[in-house]
C-alpha cells in the first residue's frame, strides 16, 4: 500500500481524533484520488458536541427575552402615569379657573348698577338658553323690553328693575336644572359653567 510521503507520520496535517491509521482495513482505495475531499471526516464532525446548540443557553435567552419585555412594560407605565397624573391636574386646574372666573363675572353682574347689571343678566340669560339648547324666543317679552330700555335708553334703571330681571333669570336657571340628571348638572356646573 502507498502513501503519499509528506504525509506519512505527519500529525499537523490530520489529528489523531480525526483520521483512522492508514494500516486500518477501514482505509480508503488507491482508486479514490487525492484532490477529493474525504467526506468521511465531514461526516464525523457533524456528529460531534460542538457543532450542536447549547440547550443550557437557548433557556436563558429566552428568560432574558421575557425580562427584557417586563422592564420595557414597567418603564412605560412609570413614564405614562405621571403623564396622566399631570394632565389630570392641569385639567382640574384649568376647570377650577374657569370655575373662578365665571364666579367672579357672576358677581360683577349682579354688583353692578342697575343698567349695566339688567343688560349684563339679559345677556348671560341669551348665552344660557344656547348653550342649554332652549329656544332664545321664548324669552318673555316683558324682559327683552327691560334689556332694551337698559341699553338704549338714558332711563337710570331702579333696583326694582335689576331684582326682576335677576329673578326671571333664576327661575329659568331652576326650571333647566331640575330637568337634569345629577351627572348633567355636574356637567353644568363645574365643566361648561353655565350656572352656579
Amino acid at each position: 500500500f502507498e502513501t503519499t510521503p509528506g504525509f506519512e507520520g505527519s500529525d499537523s496535517a490530520f489529528s489523531g481524533n480525526d483520521r483512522k491509521p492508514d494500516d486500518s482495513p477501514d482505509s480508503p482505495d488507491d482508486t479514490e484520488s487525492p484532490d477529493e475531499p474525504d467526506s468521511s471526516g465531514d461526516r464525523e464532525d457533524t456528529y460531534q458536541n460542538d457543532n450542536l446548540p447549547d440547550i443550557r443557553l437557548a433557556r436563558p435567552q429566552k428568560n432574558l427575552n421575557k425580562m427584557n419585555s417586563t422592564k420595557l412594560a414597567k418603564a412605560l407605565i412609570l413614564t405614562f402615569i405621571p403623564i396622566l397624573l399631570l394632565l389630570t391636574a392641569a385639567l382640574i386646574v384649568f376647570l377650577a379657573v374657569r370655575r373662578i372666573r365665571f364666579r367672579r363675572a357672576f358677581k360683577k353682574m349682579l354688583n353692578a348698577e342697575p343698567n349695566e347689571a339688567v343688560a349684563l343678566m339679559f345677556g348671560y340669560l341669551n348665552m344660557f338658553m344656547a348653550a342649554c339648547g332652549l329656544d332664545i324666543s321664548k324669552i318673555d317679552a316683558l324682559y327683552s323690553e327691560l334689556n332694551a330700555e337698559a341699553v338704549f335708553s338714558n332711563h337710570k334703571m331702579t333696583a326694582e328693575q335689576k331684582e326682576a330681571m335677576q329673578a326671571y333669570i333664576e327661575s329659568e336657571v331652576d326650571k333647566y336644572r331640575s330637568s337634569r340628571s345629577f351627572f348633567g348638572r355636574l356637567r353644568d356646573r363645574y365643566i361648561t359653567c353655565i350656572y352656579i
